[in-house]
C-alpha cells in the first residue's frame, strides 16, 4: 500500500493529515501528505489509495483527478455533512485498523459525460461525478427541451435544469426539490430549477438513458459540470449527456446512508 494524503487548508485537518502520515509509517506503510488544491493527475501515479480530509467540495474536486484511474478514495468529513466521506475524524484510529486488515468495500460511483452541439459541430466538454447544470445566466427564465433517447419529454420553463447521478442527488438537485437516489442506483435524476409550470416536474431515468437538451433563450445561458469552468451556451445549442465510461472507486468503511446524512445535518443545523 502506498498512500497520499490531501487535506483542505484548515487546522484541524492538517493535523489529522500528518498524524496519519506517522501512523502509516509506524505500520511500514509509505505515505506523503499535502493540501488538496495542490493535486495533479500526475501526481497520482504509483499510489493504491487516496485519501481526502475535507468536505464535499474538496473530496469532489480531488475524485475527479482519480476518474478511470482505479485508485480507490477513502474520505474523512471535515465538512458540514459528509455525503462523500466514508468516516468522521474521531473514527480514524478504528479505520486505520480496519484498512491495514482489508476490512472495508469498494464501491463504483458513476459519472456523466457532456458535450455541445453547435452548428454542427462537436465540442466534448468533459466528466462530472455530481452533476450538469444548464442555468440562465440572467434574471429570466429559459427554455429548454428535453429528449430522452432521442425522443421528445419535455419543454422545461426554468432558471435551468440539473442532471444528477446518484451521487450528485444529494446535492445542488436535492436543494432544487430533485429525488434522493441511492448511490449504487443505475439511474439519473433531472430536476428543474424554479420551473415556471407546477407540471414541469423532476424525472429519473435509466443511466443508459441519452439525454439531449436544446436551448430555447433569447437570454444568456451556461453550462457548469460539478460547479466548474462554467461554459457560454447559444441558442439552438444540443447538449447532449450520457453515462460516462469513467467511474470513480470509493473505500467504505463505515457505511451510511443518504437519509441518516440528511437527517443528521437537519440536527446540526437546527
Amino acid at each position: 500500500m502506498k498512500v497520499l494524503i490531501l487535506h483542505k487548508n484548515e487546522s484541524k485537518a492538517r493535523e489529522l493529515a500528518y498524524k496519519s502520515v506517522s501512523d502509516f509509517r509506524v505500520r511500514k506503510v509509505e505515505a506523503r501528505v499535502q493540501e488538496s488544491h495542490h493535486i495533479k493527475p500526475q501526481l497520482l501515479q504509483g499510489y493504491t489509495l487516496l485519501m481526502v480530509l475535507g468536505g464535499d467540495g474538496t473530496i469532489l474536486e480531488c475524485a475527479r483527478h482519480l476518474a478511470g484511474s482505479g485508485i480507490p478514495l477513502l474520505g474523512i468529513n471535515f465538512g458540514k455533512v459528509g455525503f462523500l466521506s466514508s468516516i468522521e475524524p474521531e473514527d480514524w484510529p478504528l479505520a486505520l485498523e480496519k484498512l491495514m486488515q482489508r476490512q472495508y468495500s469498494l464501491e463504483q460511483r458513476m459519472m456523466l459525460e457532456a458535450q455541445i452541439i453547435r452548428n454542427g459541430q462537436v465540442h466534448l466538454l468533459g466528466s462530472a461525478l455530481n452533476d450538469v447544470v444548464i442555468r440562465s445566466q440572467v434574471l429570466h427564465i429559459m427554455s429548454l427541451n428535453l429528449a430522452v433517447d432521442g425522443s421528445p419529454y419535455a419543454i422545461y420553463r426554468a432558471d435551468g435544469v440539473i442532471i444528477a447521478t446518484p451521487t450528485g442527488s444529494t446535492a445542488y438537485s436535492y436543494s432544487a426539490g430533485g429525488p434522493v437516489l441511492a448511490p449504487d442506483l443505475a439511474a439519473i435524476a433531472v430536476t428543474p430549477v424554479c420551473p415556471q409550470l407546477s407540471g414541469a416536474r423532476a424525472l429519473v431515468v435509466s443511466a443508459e438513458a441519452l439525454l439531449e437538451l436544446t436551448v430555447e433563450s433569447d437570454y444568456g445561458a451556461g453550462i457548469s459540470l460539478d460547479g466548474e469552468k462554467e461554459m457560454d451556451l447559444e441558442q439552438r445549442d444540443r447538449v447532449l449527456i450520457e453515462k460516462s465510461a469513467q467511474t470513480v472507486t470509493f473505500v467504505q468503511i463505515n457505511p451510511v446512508s443518504c437519509m441518516k446524512k440528511i437527517r443528521r445535518c437537519g440536527k446540526r443545523i437546527s
